[in-house]
């Protein structure tokens, strides 16, 4: 069941994504436009599941980018993300394509 909490769905499932009116309208391009097509998300500060949104970011690579992200600090710049297993210089182009390193992606 999905959940929308501090502005964010939360889906247990890729199902339920798919099932949900959000992904049914995005797969079908009938003019959904989630927030999280237009806004970059603050990679500083995202969640596991902003992250999860991001293509090429499942959820052990959305763990691995915050714990790195806890142990050495906000990232400056996209190479700082190379040391990180799963992530190669294709990862970084889908990073940078929907995510910022600033406090606030204007």
């Amino acid at each position: 069941m999905a959940i929308h909490q501090d502005g964010v769905f939360h889906f247990d499932n890729e199902k339920e994504i798919k099932d949900s009116y959000i992904g049914n309208n995005i797969a079908n391009n009938n003019h959904a436009h989630p927030w999280f097509l237009f806004q970059k998300i603050p990679l500083n500060s995202a969640s596991s599941e902003q992250l999860c949104l991001i293509k090429g970011i499942g959820k052990k690579t959305a763990r691995k980018i915050i714990s790195y992200r806890n142990l050495h600090g906000p990232f400056v710049e996209w190479d700082e993300l190379l040391p990180i297993d799963g992530i190669g210089k294709k990862t970084i182009v889908f990073l940078a394509e929907s995510t910022c390193l600033e406090k606030n992606c204007d």
